[in-house]
């Protein structure tokens, strides 16, 4: 090893070289020995560096271990780091899914509501009726909340056409959300047309809206999709929020017309999870019932299968886990120690994802940036936010 630092000093300087030549070395050693371990042979010596014991410091510096700090930028100075080959692949496969399911969904859809409209041959489409038939007889919450409701008089007006409320209710919806990405890029596009003030800001929020919003939930989407905002974690985490905006509504009311409008949002919250609990678990139980004469076929066939990935694909996307982590990771960022979003905090995150929207298109251009955007996900935030500590800004 060269350790030579120009003309060779003679008494304290050369000692101190010397020092500076070993403790060098000691850390390479260090460093070689780190790298051969594993499991629990690294935790027990990092347990003695960050514990306080001996001469280890406390409390523990553990964060700053890897070197690293929060950009203040949040990243967006680094957004030429975005393109790379898998970048590509993630692109890709968003779309990919966001054709096939809309293909599925619509094809099984309007199967469900119009028979024979793909002109099955006689034996299927008398197969078809027979489930359908089976189906007006099987457990439904909404058919047992109506029965509730209005009574055996006015039930059966409705009771033929409630199996094919949960397919044209999920054929609507996913239409709807198509449409919207034509109006949103249309509104983008026409920006400084349409709006009078803050077109800019208006442009790249109709951009975050299609990239990162309306194309990944179309790309699993489906009517079980409702069961998300009533799983546990999302349920908590969702009600824990609007809990909190309510107080803060409520402790600055001066009347109890104000106090009557700040405690609405918590109870249009508990409305729509009832209501995403009912039509979502109904969906489940006709999606599931639409897939088993595919599911249970004895030979092997590509509509069965393809019919059965679909279904399995639908199921595994009801918790959105990017919904989730990206929701998770904005509350860490901006809301600081107490992980309370207010409705300041939410602002700069709409801000603050317009201002990387934006910088991706100017640094990549319409085609690298449109791959970015499709593939963005949580491991792109980490590298964006995260910045070593001697980086110059």
């Amino acid at each position: 090893m060269d350790v030579s630092r120009g003309p060779v000093n003679t008494g304290g300087g050369m000692e101190e070289g010397l020092q500076e030549t070993l403790l060098q070395e000691a850390k390479e050693d260090q460093r070689e020995r780190k790298d051969s371990m594993y499991g629990e042979e690294l935790a027990v010596q990092y347990w003695d560096i960050f514990s306080g014991a001996g001469k280890s410091r406390w409390p523990p510096d553990i964060f700053a271990h890897n070197n690293v700090k929060i950009a203040n930028d949040g990243g967006i100075a680094d957004v030429k780091k975005l393109i790379y080959p898998v970048q590509y692949f993630y692109a890709a496969l968003m779309l990919g899914f966001f054709v096939a399911n809309a293909y599925m969904i619509t094809r099984a859809d309007l199967e469900a509501i119009w028979p024979n409209i793909w002109g099955q041959e006689e034996e299927n489409e008398l197969k078809l009726l027979n489930s359908q038939h089976e189906a007006r007889r099987k457990f439904l919450l909404t058919r047992a909340i109506l029965k509730s409701g209005l009574g055996w008089t006015w039930l059966p007006l409705i009771d033929h056409h409630l199996s094919k409320l949960v397919p044209l209710l999920e054929f609507s919806v996913m239409y709807y959300q198509i449409f919207q990405v034509f109006r949103y890029s249309y509104c983008a596009l026409r920006a400084r047309h349409i709006y009078k003030e803050h077109t800019e800001f208006q442009k790249w929020i109709h951009v975050v809206h299609i990239y990162w919003d309306l194309l990944p939930q179309m790309a699993s989407f489906s009517a079980m999709r409702l069961l998300y905002y009533v799983t546990p974690s999302v349920l908590g985490t969702e009600g824990y929020v609007c809990g909190y905006l309510v107080m803060n509504r409520m402790a600055s009311a001066n009347n109890p017309w104000e106090k009557l409008k700040a405690i609405l949002p918590l109870l249009w919250y508990l409305f729509t999870r009832t209501v995403a609990f009912i039509i979502g678990f109904d969906a489940f139980l006709v999606k599931y019932r639409m897939a088993t004469p595919y599911i249970d076929a004895v030979s092997f066939d590509s509509t069965s299968v393809i019919t059965s990935l679909v279904f399995l694909f639908q199921l595994l996307g009801v918790v959105n886990l990017n919904w989730f982590v990206r929701s998770r990771l904005f509350i860490f960022m901006f809301a600081g120690e107490e992980g309370n979003l207010d409705h300041q905090e939410q602002a700069r995150i709409k801000v603050f994802q317009c201002l990387l929207a934006r910088e991706i298109y100017r640094v990549h251009g319409l085609v690298k940036g449109t791959i970015i955007m499709c593939g963005f996900d949580d491991y792109d935030f980490q590298m964006l936010v995260l910045d070593p500590r001697e980086k110059k800004n």
